[in-house]
């Protein structure tokens, strides 16, 4: 089920094949949503946050797997689903939160943290709550997450906050939930991506940017530091 709050958003609704319910204001309903439940609600909004607020966290019984040639230090704290593949190192006080996806020879930098809820805050029947976030993190092959760099989890079950392969995620960066941050990026320090970003193979962010939500910066684009950028960026 998914919240089409304007026609940009329902064509992509309808185009999905995994949604099969479209939660819209009544100006938006249409007769034939292509065999998919089609709810209008004045308070659409808060009608989509209400039932994303009221699912329930799956009992995870897993167990972290860390493969053997991986160094994790005794710091590290390591919580449910977590795979750490081969040759990667975790460092001092990091902390994972699965369902998280680590790939093969990736660096952890001390005090990280992968797989927190971001902030997420939506009125509800009157009153001010955080949604929680039920998805995980993947990190691909080579990737860099540099010291006290945050990583948030993606809103939405079953998806992944994705970091590409060979990117480098600066010292105290800040990346939403649900940003995509494409191969060999490099996302300087203390750099906020909003959520839902995506940062293209190998574009270069500047230190202390901040990247709007939902804002596409495109491969081998490169942003200035210190720029805030709310519209998307070419290749």
């Amino acid at each position: 089920a998914c919240l089409a709050a304007d026609r940009r958003y329902l064509a992509l609704a309808l185009d999905n094949p995994s949604v099969v319910a479209v939660i819209v204001p009544p100006p938006l309903a249409i007769a034939d949503p292509g065999g998919r439940a089609m709810i209008a609600a004045e308070r659409a909004d808060e009608l989509y946050h209400h039932l994303h607020a009221a699912q329930r966290f799956a009992q995870a019984d897993a167990e972290p797997q860390v493969d053997p040639s991986a160094l994790v230090e005794p710091s590290a704290v390591l919580l449910g689903e977590v795979r750490v593949g081969a040759g990667s190192s975790i460092g001092p006080r990091v902390v994972i939160d699965g369902p998280v996806r680590i790939g093969e020879g990736v660096r952890i930098e001390a005090g990280a943290i992968l797989g927190c809820d971001g902030l997420y805050a939506k009125n509800v029947a009157g009153k001010r709550r955080h949604m929680p976030h039920f998805g995980g993190v993947e990190v691909g092959d080579g990737a860099f997450i540099h010291a006290g760099a945050v990583i948030v989890r993606s809103a939405i079950r079953g998806e992944s906050t994705r970091i590409g392969a060979g990117a480098h995620v600066g010292v105290m960066c800040n990346i939403g939930h649900d940003v995509e941050v494409g191969d060999g990026a490099t996302i300087s320090s203390n750099v906020v991506v909003a959520g839902r970003a995506r940062i293209g193979a190998r574009a270069w962010i500047g230190a202390s940017a901040t990247i709007s939500n939902a804002v596409r910066i495109g491969d081998d684009a490169e942003v200035r530091l210190g720029a805030v950028v709310i519209q998307d960026v070419a290749d």
